[in-house]
Order: structure tokens, then C-alpha cells, then sequence
């Protein structure tokens, strides 16, 4: 009975966290300045909403995968669990770090009531479901038909470079990429988006052992949601001046999302046709040299 209610809890906490999801996506790309005055003192400017509104994208690929996974096999949902414990983890610090070293960039009851507060209740409640789950990730590597699984290979060092590029050096990255004045609040917003990206690794690493099609679908559809979305944010973008320099960053990422929708347009529907019969002829010559 404890078993079925755990179950339960886990479909209500993964339909809850896709639709606040939802909510804060459409909150941070509609009405960035409204958000700004809620979390800080600081007028906000062209950068800001641009930032902000990428954010908005990952957020909005985040509720999609949630929700497309909330029935999915444990290790799908155990995926989930993962990428939110080491989201909130470090975004707690995060908080921690901007409260000692960057008292002026936010209001305290922010941090605490949409910060502190909510992250620890997914912290825990994550950390709960991962042990009670006991975190399956799968029993070999199921391989996708032609060049899929190299390309969830490509994807995962993309996520993994983007991501550890805009939490390390926020600073330069964006005075290189779209110049202006950057201060420490840009550099926050910065390093969350490159926290997603970095730890969205958990979906691709974990996926290529997952024999679902449906679920590994989705997390490929839903890093094209992210990538398609942050380019049309990056031609949609307010600000009024990019740095010479913006063209290798671009350059890159449209490589990245070029290679996310080839991904896309190949990855099968229903089953991988070819890997089922590759494994039956495998078994079936195993079999012919056994009795030979």
C-alpha cells in the first residue's frame, strides 16, 4: 500500500514541477520586467530580458520532458529525480553565494520565499524518491539505429561545454558575446542557465540505457524545444548592440541545434527495427556455432 502511494506521489510531484515549470516560462519570456521587480532593486535593461527569456525556453523544455516522463519506466522518472537534486543543490548555494558576496542584486524574502524555501522541498522530496527508486539507470547501452546514438554522444559534450563555459566565466562570456555594461546580476542569471544546460547531462547519459522509445524521444524533442527556442530568442533579442565576437558563439550553438533537429527528424517513432533484428541475428548465429 506505502508502495502504491510513493507511486502516486511521484506522478502528483512530477505533474506539479512540469506545470510550475510551465508557469515560470511563461512568466520570465511575457513579462520579464514584472519578474525583475519581484526579485530585485535593480531596473532591469535590454540584457536582462534577453537573458531572462532564454531562461524562459530552457524552463519551458524542462515542463515538457517532466511531463512527458511523469508515466515513463522508474529509470525515466529516477532521471528526473537526478537532474532536479543537482539543480536545486547547487542553486541553493548559488543563493547562498549572491546573499554573502552580492547582497544588493536581490531582495532577501525573494531568496527565501522562491528560493531557499522551494528548492529544499524538491531537494528532499528528489533525494527521497532517488533512494526509494534506488536510481536504476539500465541494464546495458541499447544501441539507436544509424548515427543516433553518436549524436546523443555530441549532445551531452555540447551540454556539458555550454554549460561549464556560462557558470565559469559569465562575465566574459557575455561582455565578449553581446558587450554593454555586465554587472553581477547578469552573471547570476548567466550561471543559472548554464546550470541547466550542464546538468541536463543526467537525460542524456542515462537515456542511451533506456529501452522506451517514447522516453528517449523525449528527451530528444525537448532539447530541439530548448535549442530552436533560444535561437529564435537570440534573432528576437531586444538588445540594442552585439559585440563583434557574438558570430562564434552563434556560430556554435547553431551547429548544436542543427545537429539536435537531424536527431530529431531521424530518431524513430515506435522501435528500433533495426537494433531488434541486429540482436536477433546475433543470437540466432550464437546459437549455430553453439551446436556446431
Amino acid at each position: 500500500a506505502f508502495a502504491d502511494f510513493v507511486e502516486d506521489f511521484q506522478f502528483l510531484a512530477l505533474n506539479v514541477d512540469s506545470m510550475y515549470s510551465l508557469f515560470l516560462s511563461l512568466i520570465f519570456f511575457l513579462c520579464p520586467h514584472l519578474v525583475a521587480s519581484i526579485f530585485t532593486p535593480i531596473t532591469p535593461d535590454a540584457m536582462h530580458v534577453h537573458l531572462g527569456r532564454v531562461f524562459s525556453v530552457q524552463l519551458l523544455a524542462i515542463s515538457y520532458l517532466t511531463y512527458r516522463l511523469r508515466n515513463s519506466k522508474v529509470e525515466g522518472k529516477s532521471a528526473v529525480f537526478e537532474f532536479r537534486t543537482i539543480s536545486s543543490a547547487v542553486k541553493l548555494m548559488m543563493i547562498s553565494y549572491c546573499w554573502n558576496e552580492t547582497p544588493t542584486v536581490a531582495h532577501d524574502w525573494s531568496l527565501i520565499l522562491f528560493g531557499i524555501v522551494p528548492f529544499r522541498i524538491i531537494l528532499t522530496l528528489c533525494v527521497f524518491f532517488m533512494f526509494w527508486s534506488r536510481k536504476p539507470v539500465g541494464s546495458r547501452v541499447v544501441s539507436e539505429p544509424g548515427v543516433g546514438e553518436f549524436l546523443f554522444q555530441l549532445d551531452t559534450i555540447f551540454c556539458a561545454f555550454f554549460g561549464i563555459a556560462l557558470m565559469a566565466f559569465p562575465r566574459w562570456i557575455l561582455e565578449e558575446q553581446m558587450g554593454g555594461t555586465v554587472d553581477a546580476s547578469h552573471e547570476h542569471i548567466c550561471r543559472v542557465i548554464g546550470l541547466y544546460f550542464l546538468t541536463s547531462v543526467c537525460f542524456g547519459v542515462n537515456s542511451v540505457h533506456w529501452t522506451s522509445v517514447d522516453d528517449r524521444r523525449a528527451v530528444v524533442e525537448s532539447r530541439a524545444i530548448a535549442l530552436v527556442g533560444i535561437m529564435l530568442v537570440e534573432h528576437l533579442s531586444p538588445l540594442p548592440f552585439w559585440n563583434s565576437s557574438w558570430q562564434i558563439g552563434s556560430t556554435l550553438f547553431t551547429v548544436w541545434t542543427a545537429m539536435s533537429t537531424v536527431h530529431l527528424l531521424m530518431h524513430p517513432m515506435s522501435s528500433f527495427r533495426s537494433h531488434k533484428a541486429n540482436d536477433e541475428a546475433s543470437k540466432n548465429q550464437a546459437i549455430h556455432l553453439r551446436a556446431g
